[in-house]
């Protein structure tokens, strides 16, 4: 009777444990990324401007913060953003402060200041839920033909690598 006992109650013990295990694998699998706000300037700015600042809301919808590993910017065609493109540039921080919307110009000491503490994204632990995505974008050539398409997210969380496409329509506008 004993050993029935034992049996059944490790049976339910690994029956628990493995509900438990998926119960937790289908929350992090509903987590993602949302754009709480839209990035976009336009073209005009960068007349005025060698580089501007672009702030992104952003919140993840899971419970445990991810790593952020990088942030590829992709174009229409579906290909990654040459870092070295001779036409524009774009990099990719945080802003702790939430304070960024767009920036641009001269800047002044306190926007200066939000600049210094940009971080960047590359293994980026997050530490709150919302958070800013800052894009520093420099426009090469004027006559640039804009065909930015998305962001993807590569995040890790306990270990496992995760990737989301983010879309970024009307980024820059004429």
């Amino acid at each position: 009777m004993r050993k029935l006992k034992r049996w059944c109650l490790g049976i339910f013990a690994v029956v628990l444990g493995v509900a438990a295990y998926f119960t937790i694998e289908m929350v992090g699998v509903n987590s993602e990324f949302t754009s709480v706000s839209h990035a976009n300037v336009k073209h005009d700015l960068f007349e005025e401007s060698d580089r501007v600042y672009i702030g992104k809301d952003l919140e993840w919808t899971g419970s445990d913060l991810p790593l952020i590993k990088e942030i590829n910017v992709m174009t229409n065609g579906g290909k990654e953003l040459n870092p070295i493109n001779s036409q524009i540039r774009v990099n990719m921080f945080i802003d702790e402060t939430q304070q960024i919307n767009t920036l641009f110009g001269e800047l002044n000491t306190d926007e200066q200041k939000l600049v210094n503490q940009l971080k960047p994204v590359k293994d980026y632990q997050l530490q709150e839920n919302d958070f800013k995505l800052v894009l520093e974008v420099q426009l090469l050539d004027p006559a640039y033909q804009y065909h930015l398409d998305s962001l993807v997210i590569h995040y890790e969380i306990d270990g496992k690598q995760y990737k989301q496409d983010l879309p970024l329509k009307n980024f820059i506008f004429r």
